[in-house]
């Protein structure tokens, strides 16, 4: 990389910057339970990665997580179980690289907010 790229790229802020590299980041920010969720101990996965997991969640949880991705992927949440491979999977959405407000993944017995900066 030549000088004058490299003092281009340290001005950018990170968002600014992942889309200089192709990619994306979507913010996790609050898990909120509905009702009372039987499924208590919830896993946020973005891809095939844990990103977050509590055990019993039973209040609005603040996150505010930010987590790079490249192209499309999906965000879930799952609830996790005791045994090997028995996790529940309660809903997911796409995602693509294109910049949104605040979303909302609603799924039996929470409603995640997040946003997608590309």
């Amino acid at each position: 990389m030549q000088k004058n790229q490299q003092e281009l790229f340290t001005e950018l802020t990170p968002e600014e910057g992942s889309g200089v590299q192709g990619g994306s980041t979507v913010q996790l920010r609050f898990l909120t339970p509905k009702g009372r969720p039987g499924q208590n101990d919830p896993m946020i996965y973005v891809g095939t990665r844990k990103k977050w997991g509590r055990n019993n969640v039973n209040t609005t949880r603040r996150i505010f997580k930010n987590i790079r991705f490249d192209g499309d992927t999906t965000l879930s949440i799952w609830d996790r179980d005791n045994g090997r491979n028995s996790n529940d999977l309660l809903g997911y959405v796409k995602l693509s690289g294109r910049r949104t407000g605040i979303r909302f993944l609603n799924v039996p017995g929470y409603r995640l907010s997040y946003r997608v900066r590309a």
